[in-house]
């Protein structure tokens, strides 16, 4: 398993309780890695923590923005930062900076990966688990990914977590200036885009925990703008 060609990209916006454990705890496991955080300008202290943790970090790669347009674009200015600047990378994963997805499962998305694939880390498969996230929060995220999969077709269960694995060359096939959608429905759009270039997708299963330190930054307004953002996707194919 080649770690020294894999990206793992993480956004935050004022993780600074999570962020620094979860560095340290990936790189305790696999040296090797490299990870780039995008960070949408955080006021939290968490810059400046992630600064500190690079003078010792050879392979830990910052990439600030100037203010908060949402999870998936952070994600996809990532992919575009890697993709111009480390030509040898084969695979990127992306994660969530809160300790909702467990670093130990890294390597099986890793060794599931292949170019014309997807990696999804799902949470609605056998074998997953959701610990400590209340019953209206997993109802909700069923309906939205029955509505998701109603809508675009992709044969997924999990649009809308993003635990996900994806070579270089299967980027390569978008124009990533082109997502339009922020937020988590930037997992759908990328999704969909990739299946209609005739990329597979493999869901395996995950541990999902709810993030016990800081604060999400989910709303209820993304929520409802994400169900129009669904069938803006499916109408404006690529």
């Amino acid at each position: 398993m080649n770690f020294k060609k894999t990206f793992v990209v993480i956004p935050t916006l004022n993780e600074k309780k999570n962020i620094g454990q979860l560095v340290q705890q990936i790189f305790s496991l696999y040296p090797d890695l490299n990870i780039l955080i995008v960070d949408d300008n955080s006021t939290d202290g968490s810059l400046v923590l992630i600064k500190q943790l690079q003078r010792k970090c050879a392979n830990l790669h910052l990439l600030v923005r100037t203010k908060n347009k949402g999870r998936g674009a952070a994600c996809v200015a990532g992919f575009q930062y890697i993709l111009s600047n480390f030509a040898q990378t084969k695979y990127v994963i992306e994660m969530d900076a809160d300790f909702s997805h467990d670093p130990k499962e890294i390597p099986k998305l890793l060794a599931a990966g292949a170019p014309q694939t997807v990696v999804v880390g799902s949470r609605y498969v056998r074998g997953s688990k959701i610990v400590a996230w209340p019953l209206w929060r997993i109802v909700l995220s069923k309906l939205a990914n029955f509505y998701a999969r109603l809508v675009l077709q992709i044969p997924i269960h999990d649009y809308t977590d993003g635990f996900r694995c994806y070579s270089t060359s299967d980027l390569k096939k978008l124009d990533l200036s082109q997502i339009k959608h922020p937020g988590f429905i930037t997992l759908s759009e990328i999704a969909y885009l990739l299946q209609k270039r005739g990329v597979k997708f493999r869901e395996i299963p995950i541990t999902f925990t709810d993030r016990t330190q800081g604060k999400s930054h989910a709303t209820l307004k993304e929520l409802l703008s994400s169900l129009k953002a669904i069938i803006e996707i499916r109408l404006n194919e690529i």
